[in-house]
C-alpha cells in the first residue's frame, strides 16, 4: 500500500539507474524486490537490504568487464585494457574482495533463488539449512563490508 501511494504521488519511483554518463544514481534509498503488499519478516528484508546494496556496488561501480575486441588495435586507455575481471564484473582491487563481492552477488541474484525454489519443491531440503546458508554468506558480506569502495 505505501508503494502504491508513493508510486501514485512521486513521479520518479521507482528510480531507474541513470543511463548516461554524469546522471546521478540515488542512493539515499534503497529499494527492495518486494511485490507491493506482500508481506516479508524483518530478516529477510535485512538481507535483501544488504544485497541490493552489494548489487548496486557490483553492477554499477564495478560494472561489466571490458572485453577488449581483437582488433582494437590499443585503442582503448591502458588503464582500460589492465583492468581484470571476474565473472563478467570489472576487479578494481587485487586483494581478493571485489572477486568475493562478487561471488556473493551472483549467489544472490541466481544461485539462491533456484535453492529457495528446490526447498519449495522438495520437502527434504530444511528450511533451516536455507537460512543457515544466508547467515553464512551475510557474514561473508559484512566482513569484507569495508573494501567495498571503487
Amino acid at each position: 500500500m505505501i508503494n502504491e501511494l508513493r508510486a501514485a504521488s512521486d513521479p520518479n519511483y521507482p528510480p531507474m539507474i541513470a543511463e548516461d554518463e554524469g546522471d546521478d544514481v540515488d542512493l539515499s534509498t534503497v529499494h527492495l524486490p518486494l511485490e507491493p503488499g506482500r508481506w516479508c519478516d524483518a530478516d529477510e528484508r535485512m538481507l535483501m537490504a544488504c544485497f541490493t546494496i552489494l548489487g548496486q556496488f557490483v553492477e554499477e561501480e564495478l560494472g561489466p568487464s571490458l572485453e577488449e575486441p581483437e582488433s582494437d588495435g590499443g585503442s582503448l586507455p591502458r588503464e582500460e585494457r589492465e583492468v581484470t575481471s571476474h565473472r563478467g564484473y570489472r576487479v578494481h582491487c587485487y586483494g581478493g574482495t571485489d572477486e568475493q563481492a562478487i561471488d556473493l552477488w551472483i549467489w544472490y541474484r541466481d544461485e539462491l533463488p533456484a535453492l529457495e525454489k528446490q526447498a519449495d519443491e522438495d520437502p527434504s531440503i530444511p528450511f533451516r539449512t536455507i537460512d543457515e546458508l544466508k547467515d553464512r554468506k551475510l557474514r561473508s558480506l559484512i566482513d569484507i563490508r569495508q573494501t567495498l569502495w571503487t
